[in-house]
Formats: C-alpha cells, structure tokens, sequence
C-alpha cells in the first residue's frame, strides 16, 4: 500500500461533505479475497477527516485498468433530514419526522414530545434513526352548565407523566390527569368562565300566616275582635344567587302568643301589641296585659302585601362557589 495519503476520487470533494469517497491503487500480486493489506478496518477514520467513518469498501477497476479499493466514508451522525404530516394522533398539530444516518448502536429518542422513534440498522457501523416529534397544542372545548346556562371552557394540555395537578380556583369544577404513557398525561381542566348569574322562579309554598288581635269588650259576656291564623299555599318567590362565600338567610320571624284568661277571654296564634285591659270578673277587678307578639301586630300589618323570605339555604354548590336560594311569600 502506498505510503502517502491518497487523494480524494474526486478533486472538488471538500472534508466537509457528509460522504467522501476515495480510491486507494492495490499493489500487483495483493490478493483481494479474504483479508489483506488493502482491507481497512469499518468504521476507522479517514487520514484526513477524523469525522469521516469507514462504511464500506470494494475492489474495482480503475479509469486507467488498474485495480483499485474504492472506501466510502460518511460524517456521523449525518445531517437529518425533515419532513412534516399533519395526523389525527398529534391532536391535529404537524408531526416533525426527522431522518438521520446515526452510528449503530444509538438508542431511539424518547420523551414528552416524542410520538415515534425507530432505529434501523443498515450495516455494522451506521443506522438510520426516524424520529416523528410534535408540540402538543391545546385544546379547547366549549359547553352551558345545565342550571345557570353559564359557559363553560375545558382544556386539554399534554404534559409530563409525572406532572402535578393544575392550580385549582373558585371558578375550577374539575381538574384530572389521564395517563397515556410513561412519558406523559393528558390534563383536563374544566371551569365556568364567571360567577353565574342570579335568577328568579316561581313555585307554591304552603304557608300558616298569624291570627291578629285587635281587642277584648267585657261587656255582655266577653268578645274578642281578631283575625284567626289560617293555613294556604300561595304563590313563592325563589331567589337564587352564587357567591365565593356561604351566606346566613335573614328570614322574617314571626312568633305569635296564645292565652287563656277568664270570662272567655282566650285566643291563640295571634299577633299583638302587648294591649291592656281591666274588667270584672264576678265582682272582682282584673287588671292583665296580653303578651307580645314578635313583631307586633302593628309591625306586620305594615308588612302585608309584601315579601318576606320565609325559609332558605346557602350550600357549596360546584368547585369554590357558594349557592344561595331564599323562598319569599307574600304576606296576607
């Protein structure tokens, strides 16, 4: 073998290319089968390009009729090769699928963003890796919470296996990580898109409005000017609103009294103004004060014709929100 380096089979060939190819002279009576001092090692640098690797190497006839070595070398890894697609399994985003000439033995590419990875082997010195990429986009669905017609927005984000749960809010209903991998999760995230608003109905509501006193005549025996309590279902007025925090119904107290005094002086259920009152009883004077009513009648006759809330509740409803209905009846 000669002893100088040999030049390049092609005089515009730079050491920057990715493949050189070079032809070495075999001296007369070098048997070419099997090894001899022509072979050179797969994989051994080139002289001049250290980057260069032997990947392959055949006897041929020169341009002069001479035999000659022709060697291939390829600069590892190689410059890849990119090509994209959009598919059904990226969510729709365009898949970038890189082809690349690798040494053998490299591992295929794995991670958050990887969605294929193939290494091939093509001899004993070089591969070819296909790695198929992509940067998930976000997606984004749209929906009405059932009660409130309020919006609703659900997003889905590919993230790591082992992310954490997202940040939660008053306004999150719910937040999930589906596992897809050992890689990665899908995270949903399912939020109302404000506070929803407030709104009115109408139901029947049974209801036992107060008996009023109005006043007790001694004379003849005794009479008692009053209205009697009495029971109905009227029509309801139901408030419902939300908030970030529970809230205490303030509803209408109403207490009534009932007494039973001599000369037929007894009355139940009814609201008053505390009256007074002095008559005979058998030639004995009776002086008594009926009890008071909460409010008094003169405080809820100011009231009738109005609306007063009545029973009501205040519960956790969905996420961090509050959920708030007053029934409301109108006084009779």
């Amino acid at each position: 073998m000669a002893s100088q380096t040999v030049p390049f089979r092609f005089p515009t060939q730079h050491a920057c290319d990715f493949e050189l190819v070079e032809e070495v002279p075999v001296r007369a009576g070098v048997a070419l089968s099997g090894v001899s001092e022509v072979d050179a090692a797969f994989g051994s640098a080139h002289p001049k390009a250290p980057e260069h690797r032997l990947v392959w190497q055949e006897p041929v006839m020169g341009r002069d009729g001479a035999l000659v070595m022709r060697r291939t070398y390829r600069k590892l890894p190689g410059e890849a090769l990119v090509g994209e697609a959009v598919r059904s399994n990226t969510w729709g985003a365009a898949a970038v699928t890189t082809v690349q000439d690798v040494a053998t033995g490299t591992p295929a590419d794995s991670g958050l963003n990887v969605v294929e990875s193939v290494v091939e082997p093509k001899d004993a010195q070089l591969a070819r890796k296909r790695t198929t990429s992509v940067q998930w986009p976000v997606l984004v669905g749209r929906s009405l919470e059932p009660e409130t017609r309020t919006p609703i927005t659900t997003t889905r984000r590919m993230v790591a296996a082992d992310a954490p749960l997202p940040t939660d809010g008053p306004l999150v209903l719910d937040r999930r990580l589906n596992v897809v991998n050992k890689w990665r999760s899908v995270q949903i995230v399912t939020s109302l898109d404000a506070l929803p608003a407030a709104y009115v109905e109408h139901k029947q509501h049974a209801f036992r409005f107060p008996g009023l006193f109005y006043g007790f005549d001694p004379v003849g025996g005794g009479g008692v000017a009053k209205r009697d309590a009495f029971s109905r279902t009227v029509a309801a007025r139901v408030e419902v609103s939300f908030g970030y925090e529970e809230v205490t119904p303030e509803l209408v107290e109403i207490v009534p009294v009932s007494w039973s005094y001599p000369l037929g002086f007894s009355v139940s259920e009814v609201l008053t103004n505390g009256e007074h009152f002095n008559y005979i009883v058998k030639e004995e004077a009776v002086s008594l004060t009926v009890p008071q009513s909460l409010p008094s009648r003169t405080q809820y006759e100011a009231l009738i014709g109005t609306y007063a809330t009545v029973t009501g509740s205040s519960e956790r409803w969905k996420g961090g929100i509050w959920r708030t209905e007053l029934w409301k009846v109108k006084l009779l």
